[in-house]
């Protein structure tokens, strides 16, 4: 029952709606034109609930209210049938919409037509006034609630099918289903909570907010409002999503999830869940004269979303370090997620370097020119496609990176940032260099082009000031005899840049070049491979101290017709080389996989002869032949002076050859790791024995590696071994080193063994003191000065990682007197010096521990916390980051 009433006193129009819902009255009021106040009062029985109504209605006619009689096609609450779930699905198709069928006699209410709660709508209490087993609401036709449209029950709930359109003040859901085919109108809230219930709209949804706490909501139409929280909403995937803190405080718990229960009331009570800044409306007029970009300050005006998060971030970085904005001169907020420049960090006027790499703020805003004293900037995958014009006024800057922006354009006005020593423009499309920077002394450009060939970009010639130029992975036409221009020019990499190129130039004039990288691979699988011609010109620049020529090996493929075409396409500058490529193609050879499988060429076998001229380059340390399938070495190599590191990983030479090899230069660094030789037949007593003893090693390493979990059996193998080398069996410098690496590692993992469980406490400190033992002797075995940028270096590096860590662990165990402890102390901080990613943050933990025994608290807690902040799911800390002691220390 429904009854609207109008009241008409001057120039004031008021009116007045009751409805009657079998033991409820709800009441609407207010001026006409708006949507009015509503209020709802149950009552113990129907009867009086009735007796209320008349009651109500007689006290309003009193008072002059007429009643406006209704056009009798809008249903009432009460204007309903009632059919079984077998009716609604035979004549409704109801199982096509809601999926929770129960088929056991279930009943639903059935509304022929549109239908108008002038209240809230409580599918429980509805369904249940109608003393039947109801388990939904099917309306043919629009649904219209002038309150709340609630559904509380969590785990199933009544279910809701509507073929028109629904208009409600608020949604709040359980575990129901609920679905329109039309359109969702909500004035205020759209809300589902628990995981049982479901909302699909087929048509246009509409909200203020949007939440949808752990439930499946589907949207097949336009969505309009503010969705809240992580969960990915379907047909809703490209829309914003905000986050939690959008919510009032007061509905977020501590641990920032969504408090369901006050929510619930909130909607309910017919409030917004949404803070004031965020609601429609709200403070819409900006201040006279105030800047485009949000400003933060202590009385904010309104911020959207994004803004607010952008500057909490920066609050948050500097609150972990414990820097004023004031004081603050380094800042790392790479990787926030920040869609656009904080604005708040203009205001940090001391601010030297900055790092926003990985967040996609787009756009750089002109009041970049306040950080006057910033001296780095690093914008790394930013999507940035244009520089504001003040960024030329950090006349300080020394550093700028703009990697992986690769619309970006670079204005010519970058020559004014007259500091400027260091550009990276890597994974920037075509270089976009439009101007010289003579005053650059490093320039990366690396991976700026696809497979088809540009030409060197002209701007990099005019930066005569540099000492190092980075263009891996190119595809350049050419290399111009213009580059030794570049008279300062002291390291050139080249690697993957040159298959393209006919013809290395004479850079021989370049007195100041030590390092050259040039790498025979190619760019892209479109693009050719570097030509073995090239190398003789290399040798001719006499100054090189290190030089990377590995990846020249044979190469076999037969290419597909798509990309020959398109490596045609790309060659068609140059048919002599394309020539060249297909009669390589046309010439078949065994793959040697095996299977006698007969495939073309993209490139011969590099050879002896290819290497002739090396000689010349006398001032050479370092050089790097790796993956270059040799068989033999040049004689030349072997007169190199000042030859210190030698790598042939990866290519082909026989035992016997490798052991002459180590003989013949003992004082280099030799990488003769992964070489291979089919079907190699083994020609001397010596490659015997050293095969032997590789294979032996190999058999303990399979005891143990990838969790095989018999590290002491490994150790009596590996023990085996160095008798070999104690006796002088085998002379392998780097076999050597390798086995007592691996016994010590074994050593360190002892506790994965199976019997580890069962042995004595005396046994376990036994094996403790030989991981010290055998520890300490690989340490000795390392060369006193390592050449860190070597292959060799790089192994050199993990032997002290995993070794030092595993001996201080081992000290820890056995030892706990300070004496030792502080020699624990002090290896683990070599392993610690080596750390080089988080996966390798496990030393931390070593070291963490040694320095709480001796009493350094703070030292630890500082280490444990500068950890976390590099990785918060680091849990090897878990036990300390949850005692009072350290929490209470945190909040210092």
């Amino acid at each position: 029952m429904l009854q609207y009433f109008e009241l008409q006193e001057g120039t004031s129009s008021k009116f007045w709606e009751i409805s009657l819902n079998v033991n409820t009255i709800t009441t609407r009021y207010g001026k006409i034109g708006t949507q009015g106040k509503t209020t709802e009062k149950d009552f113990e029985t129907p009867v009086k609930a009735r007796q209320e109504y008349d009651k109500l209605v007689k006290e309003k006619t009193g008072k002059g209210y007429q009643e406006i009689i209704r056009d009798g096609k809008t249903l009432l609450p009460g204007d309903y049938t009632i059919i079984s779930e077998k009716e609604a699905v035979k004549k409704h198709k109801l199982d096509k919409y809601i999926n929770a069928l129960y088929d056991d006699g279930g009943k639903y209410m059935l509304y022929k037509g549109d239908v108008v709660f002038n209240g809230a709508l409580d599918t429980y209490k509805h369904c249940s006034a109608a003393k039947d087993d109801i388990y939904g609401i099917i309306v043919e036709g629009n649904l219209t609630v002038k309150g709340v449209l609630f559904q509380p029950d969590m785990d199933n709930g009544e279910h809701l099918l509507v073929t028109g359109n629904v208009y409600a003040q608020s949604i709040n859901k359980g575990g129901g289903e609920f679905y329109i085919k039309g359109d969702l109108t909500a004035e205020q809230t759209i809300y589902g909570y628990y995981n049982h219930g479901e909302l699909t709209v087929e048509g246009k949804t509409k909200a203020v907010a949007i939440l949808a706490d752990d439930q499946v909501f589907r949207f097949q139409g336009e969505v309009s409002g503010t969705i809240i929280g992580d969960q990915e909403i379907e047909g809703a995937e490209d829309a914003e999503y905000s986050e939690i803190t959008v919510l009032r405080p007061e509905l977020i718990k501590e641990e920032e999830y969504a408090n369901s229960d006050k929510i619930s009331n909130y909607i309910n009570k017919g409030k917004h869940i949404l803070r004031d800044e965020f609601l429609p409306g709200f403070n819409d007029t900006p201040a006279a004269g105030a800047p485009k970009e949000t400003v933060i300050s202590a009385k904010p005006g309104k911020l959207t979303l994004k803004e607010e998060r952008a500057g909490k971030v920066v609050l948050q970085a500097l609150e972990k370090m414990k820097v004023s904005p004031a004081e603050v001169q380094v800042l790392d907020l790479s990787y926030q997620d920040l869609d656009r420049f904080p604005m708040l960090l203009t205001t940090l006027r001391s601010l030297k370097q900055l790092k926003l790499n990985g967040n996609e703020i787009k756009t750089l805003p002109a009041e970049i020119a306040q950080l006057d004293q910033l001296e780095e900037l690093h914008l790394s995958g930013c999507e940035l496609k244009t520089l504001p014009a003040e960024l030329t006024q950090l006349k300080k800057l020394r550093v700028l990176d703009l990697s992986q922006n690769a619309d970006l354009q670079l204005p010519e006005s970058l020559t004014q940032l007259v500091s400027l020593r260091k550009l990276d423009v890597s994974g920037c499309k075509g270089f976009r260099l439009t101007a010289s920077l003579p005053g650059l002394e490093e320039l990366r450009c690396d991976s700026c082009t696809a497979a088809s060939p540009v030409d060197f970009p002209k701007a990099v010639l005019g930066c005569t000031g540099l000492k190092r130029l980075l263009m891996n992975s190119n595809s350049l036409k050419q290399i111009p005899p213009a580059l030794t221009a570049l008279k300062e020019l002291e390291e050139l990499y080249l690697d993957g840049s040159l298959g393209y190129v006919n013809e290395f130039p004479d850079l021989s004039g370049l007195k100041k070049l030590k390092i050259l990288h040039a790498s025979g691979i190619c760019n892209d699988s479109e693009s050719p491979l570097a030509k073995h011609s090239l190398l003789k010109d290399i040798f001719r620049i006499t100054s090189l101290e290190e030089l990377k020529i590995d990846l020249y090996r044979r190469w076999l493929e037969d290419l597909s017709k798509e990309t020959f075409k398109e490596m045609a396409k790309n060659l068609s500058h140059d048919p002599g080389r394309l020539k060249e490529i297909s009669d390589l193609q046309a010439e078949k050879v065994e793959a040697g996989d095996g299977k006698k499988k007969k495939t073309g060429y993209l490139r011969k076998p590099l050879t002896t002869a290819h290497l002739e001229g090396i000689g010349a380059l006398q001032q050479l340390r370092i050089l790097d032949l790796g993956d270059n399938m040799l068989s033999d070495l040049p004689e030349e190599v072997y007169s190199l002076p000042n030859l210190r590191s030698l790598n042939l990983k990866g290519n082909s030479f026989k035992i016997s050859d490798r052991l002459k090899m180590a003989e013949r230069l003992p004082e280099v660094e030799l990488d003769l790791r992964e070489n291979w030789m089919e079907k190699e037949i083994i020609d001397t007593e010596a490659a015997r024995l050293w095969k032997e003893t590789a294979d032996l090693i190999e058999k303990g390493n399979e005891l143990w590696f990838n969790d095989a979990g018999k590290p002491v059996k490994a150790i009596a193998i590996y023990d085996q071994v160095l008798a070999s080398f104690n006796d002088g069996k085998v002379v392998d410098k780097y076999l050597r080193l390798y086995t007592y690496y691996v016994l010590t590692n074994a050593y360190s993992n002892i506790p994965a063994d199976a019997a580890y469980k069962k042995m004595s406490a005396e046994k376990k400190r036994e094996y403790n003191q030989l991981c010290i033992k055998s520890g300490l002797m690989t340490l000795s075995l390392l060369p006193e000065h390592i050449l860190h940028s070597t292959s060799m270096g790089a192994f050199y590096r993990e032997v002290i990682r995993i070794v030092a860590n595993a001996v201080a662990w081992a000290m820890y165990e056995v030892y706990e007197d300070r004496e030792k402890t502080e020699e624990a102390l002090n290896m683990i901080n070599k392993a610690v010096a080596y750390i080089e990613n988080e996966s390798e943050y496990y030393i931390y933990d070593t070291q963490v521990r040694i320095l709480l025994r001796l009493g350094r608290q703070e030292d630890a807690w500082q280490i444990v916390k500068q950890t976390l902040e590099k990785d918060e799911y680091f849990s090897n800390f878990d036990d300390i980051v949850e005692t009072k002691e350290y929490k209470k220390w945190l909040k210092k």
